[in-house]
């Protein structure tokens, strides 16, 4: 099995609110595109953080289920049940706040 790697498609930096719900601040967001089939995805965000929200989506933009396994402050794997394409859309919340 081999890991997929992502290109980043789009992303931006301001602060302002999330929302959905819950008004949570926010101070990025990048999506991360996946379009060959894997059952893993390695997400390189370069962020320096692990707190962040994300959205897992195939390439139809049906939300999929998968579990995540953080590999350090700038990484994650997300770990899917069949391969498949997709993206990630990933949000970073205004650290201090």
């Amino acid at each position: 099995m081999e890991n997929v790697h992502h290109s980043v498609i789009h992303e931006f930096y301001q602060e302002g609110q999330l929302s959905s719900g819950n008004s949570t601040s926010f101070a990025g967001f990048q999506r991360f595109l996946f379009p060959s089939p894997s059952l893993q995805w390695v997400v390189t965000h370069n962020q320096g953080t692990i707190i962040f929200m994300e959205s897992i989506k195939d390439s139809n933009s049906t939300p999929l289920l998968a579990s995540l396994d953080i590999i350090d402050g700038d990484t994650f794997v997300i770990n899917l049940t069949e391969a498949t394409t997709g993206f990630v859309d990933v949000i970073f919340p205004v650290m201090g706040s």
